[in-house]
């Protein structure tokens, strides 16, 4: 029987915060980061965790860019073609149907939190002017 031992390479600072860094500027998976660099996703986790003050622009620049490709209308009129009145107006009223969707979204989850810090007496929303904890 074939014995196969485990060989446990260490990794430079350097190159774990390359990776980390990688993982907050780009759209990469802990899964892809690992494989690319053949590591254990967990492994990259770890990584990305501990140099994740380093990061904070990064992050939320990918942040960003999620929450831009998940709501982004790729089919919209407006790329195609130029809209007729009737067109527009019914755009305008799709428009602020999602905006007051959205903002009945908003409402409900501000309940919710507010609900959980009453009756869970724990702080959730950030306060303005806190230091973040590194």
């Amino acid at each position: 029987m074939l014995v196969v031992k485990r060989v446990k390479v260490e990794r430079s600072p350097d190159y774990r915060k390359m990776v980390a860094k990688e993982y907050y500027t780009t759209l990469k998976t802990f899964s892809q980061l690992g494989r690319e660099y053949g590591v254990n996703e967990t492994t990259v986790y770890r990584w990305a965790q501990k140099y994740k003050s380093d990061f904070v622009t990064e992050d939320t620049v990918k942040q960003d860019v999620r929450t831009f490709e998940s709501v982004k209308n790729t089919d919209s009129p407006m790329k195609k073609t130029k809209l007729t009145p009737e067109q527009m107006e019914q755009r305008i009223e799709e428009l602020e149907a999602r905006l007051q969707h959205e903002q009945m979204r908003r409402i409900v989850l501000d309940q919710m939190i507010d609900i959980a810090e009453r009756d869970l007496k724990i702080s959730i929303r950030k306060k303005s002017g806190a230091k973040q904890s590194k």
